[in-house]
């Protein structure tokens, strides 16, 4: 059974400039990639870890430039970024990643069923609130963005 929530249940906060773009992956549960305004490419496993990326790669470029898409392979083997001069560069992914196993499966639904929504804030405690139960991050410019219900 889904559990349906109208806040975010997880905010991760592992980034110095803006998110611009954040995809599940197609067939792993708890994977999803994301890149920001500082050229990096980020894979996310839920199951490994909530606090950071399992791996981080840099924009190719010779300079720094924001990644503002990326998407998947239908296959869920490569993963497509697109940069703001227009310049798509393409990485694949581990088999353990692409190729899940049951016990992937399981795993992130036990850790999703202990996900709780994030309390909004009230006006009285500080500029934007104050959080019922804390998130990793209480921020909400850029590089702060919030993650809703698994799919």
């Amino acid at each position: 059974m889904v559990k349906q929530f109208q806040q975010p249940v997880l905010s991760l906060d592992a980034y110095e400039d803006y998110v611009y773009d954040v995809k599940w992956h197609p067939n792993h549960p708890g994977a999803f990639a994301a890149v920001d305004g500082e050229g990096h490419v980020d894979l996310w496993n839920l199951n490994q870890s909530i606090e950071s990326p399992v791996v981080r790669c840099e924009n190719p470029n010779s300079h720094k430039l924001a990644l503002n898409r990326c998407s998947w392979s239908n296959d869920g083997r490569r993963l497509a970024t697109g940069d703001s001069e227009g310049t798509v560069s393409v990485y694949g992914v581990d088999q353990s990643i692409y190729h899940p196993r049951t016990a992937d499966f399981v795993q992130f639904n036990e850790r999703a069923r202990g996900f709780q929504p994030i309390m909004q804030r009230t006006s009285r405690d500080s500029a934007y609130g104050d959080l019922g139960r804390y998130a990793p991050s209480t921020r909400t410019e850029g590089g702060t963005w919030d993650l809703g219900a698994a799919r």
